[in-house]
């Protein structure tokens, strides 16, 4: 039993044999139950001694017993693996960030961008009309200022039969959202096509509820 483990024992034998001899049980005296636990092991060879060097020496003997276990290896390959794979997944989330805001810059430098603040209070929206021109990527920030409202945009233009393709191209269904007061809700969508689109009110405010709306016009 001895022989899995007398290499950092051996040494922590001759070291001890050297500072107090009669103190130091062999290998062959240790129980056969410390013998199959390394840490139990170890741990008893020093019991006795108050010498804080006994001690850190029984400390290090269990840490090149750990290092000489193929499962330690396999965990601290694998804690090293998992930091590198987070440092890449960072890495890749930064880049695809920055080319995001980099493609937006450039379309508003090219003046294919726009980006409008709306107000919403009882019973308006600031401004309530807003033109923008054909092609042209638009976001709308629309932000309640005195309570909860909603926003809902039309995204075919007045007088279609809303059919076929929709004139403002927006990722999913037509835009419509209950805001939150103090909050700010953004409709990202592109003018294909020119005309007049309304856009209104969805959560009932009081007795001017019907009459907050305003109209988004798409200029050729």
């Amino acid at each position: 039993g001895a022989a899995r483990w007398n290499l950092p024992v051996a040494r922590a034998d001759a070291k001890l044999r050297e500072r107090d001899p009669g103190n130091v049980a062999t290998v062959d005296e240790l129980s056969e139950s410390d013998r199959g636990n390394k840490s139990g092991a170890i741990e008893n060879r020093f019991a006795g001694t108050d010498c804080g060097e006994g001690r850190r020496m029984a400390g290090k003997t269990q840490i090149q017993a750990n290092e000489g276990d193929p499962m330690h290896g396999k965990i601290r390959s694998a804690r090293s693996a998992a930091k590198r794979w987070l440092t890449i997944l960072a890495a890749i989330a930064m880049a695809a960030g920055v080319v995001a805001i980099s493609a937006r810059r450039a379309r508003a430098a090219q003046g294919n961008m726009r980006e409008i603040d709306i107000s919403a209070k009882k019973f308006d929206f600031t401004p309530s009309e807003i033109h923008v021109k054909q092609g042209a990527d638009v976001v709308l920030n629309v932000t309640p200022t005195d309570r909860e409202h909603g926003f809902e945009l039309e995204v075919y233009p007045e007088g279609s039969d809303k059919t076929g393709d929709p004139g403002l191209k927006v990722a999913g269904d037509k835009p419509s959202y209950k805001i939150p007061q103090g909050q700010t809700q953004k409709i990202e969508f592109t003018a294909v096509q020119s005309g007049t689109y309304d856009f209104k009110c969805i959560v009932y405010c009081g007795s001017g509820h019907r009459g907050m709306k305003g109209t988004l016009v798409v200029d050729p």
